[in-house]
């Protein structure tokens, strides 16, 4: 077996599964505080329980049993090496995959920040924030799509989930991406667990998705940031992947960047990012990182950190 994967059960662990307190060790870390739950899992605060680095927060997911983990995950702990190979500046890192009295668990980096869902919540991102989140995302995904193994085969990965929800902004601005594991490390193996709205054309109709694909979904996310809706929710799910499908995109969909000042310049990337015909795209993140960097230049906008960072609220002292 794998080393990471390794059953680390300790005496310090609780007796039965439920929600952790603070001060349970886990395996070589200790909880500090409850992050929220899913169905199947739990995340958390925590730290290494002993050594020099038990002052970094790091983030803990942990799963109610091997059964409870989706196919998605299941596969990620088969290829636990995938994984752990994924090291960016804008990629949320994961440092360890085990198990702990039976339970599987992964720790990632801490993020102190926000996600864009929770941000956007607040009111729409300005032009130069979108901007400086949208070339930081490329830049991560332009980094994983080209990751190569040991012998330099590609790996093909994709993220399979780009979202509001797993783009993270830290309070010094810095752009993290997260849950590379919805669907990003199984190659060819279509995605099941993204949400409905930021789905590609190629995802809602079951195909295999490339790296295209999350070209798809990034456009969806800079076209919400910029206007506040969604160019593809509806009223049901039904309704929602039919507009997806449908061809072409209403009049009211460039209409609503026209009206609230973008620059048509970045317009036109944001539309190409939607093109149901995933040949139509840009063909590589790093080509639409290159086009957004563009707008900015072309526009004389400040697209940094500091941008980001102004969109954030103050921390709380929790924890």
């Amino acid at each position: 077996m794998d080393r990471a994967l390794a059953d680390r059960g300790g005496a310090a662990y609780p007796s039965r599964m439920g929600e952790l307190q603070a001060g349970d060790v886990v395996g070589d870390y200790e909880i500090i505080d409850c992050l929220g739950r899913s169905s199947s899992y739990a995340t958390y605060v925590a730290h290494l329980a002993t050594g020099d680095l038990c002052h970094i927060r790091l983030v803990m997911k942990r799963f109610e049993s091997d059964d409870a983990l989706t196919p998605h995950h299941q596969f990620y702990f088969q290829e636990a090496g995938l994984g752990l190979l994924l090291s960016h500046p804008n990629i949320a890192q994961l440092y360890d995959l085990a198990k702990d009295g039976g339970y599987p668990f992964l720790i990632y980096e801490y993020v102190h920040g926000e996600s864009a869902a929770k941000i956007a919540r607040r009111g729409r991102f300005s032009v130069p924030a979108v901007l400086t989140l949208g070339m930081a995302v490329a830049r991560g995904l332009d980094y994983a799509h080209n990751l190569t193994a040991n012998d330099g085969a590609p790996l093909h990965v994709v993220h399979g989930g780009v979202s509001p929800s797993t783009v993270l902004v830290g309070y010094d601005g810095n752009v993290k991406l997260i849950d590379f594991e919805c669907g990003g490390l199984l190659r060819a193996r279509p995605p099941t667990r993204v949400a409905l709205g930021y789905m590609s054309p190629e995802q809602v109709r079951g195909q295999p998705a490339d790296h295209r694909s999350d070209l798809f979904s990034l456009g969806v996310v800079l076209y919400e940031l910029l206007t506040g809706t969604s160019p593809f929710v509806r009223d049901s799910e039904f309704a929602t992947m039919e507009a997806i499908l449908r061809r072409p995109l209403p009049p009211e969909t460039r209409r609503a960047l026209d009206t609230l000042g973008c620059p048509e310049a970045l317009a036109q990337v944001v539309m190409a990012t939607l093109e149901r015909d995933p040949t139509q795209r840009p063909q590589s993140a790093r080509e639409l990182g290159a086009a957004l960097a563009a707008v900015a230049h072309s526009e004389r906008l400040e697209c940094s950190p500091q941008v980001l960072a102004q969109l954030l609220q103050v921390p709380s002292l929790r924890g």
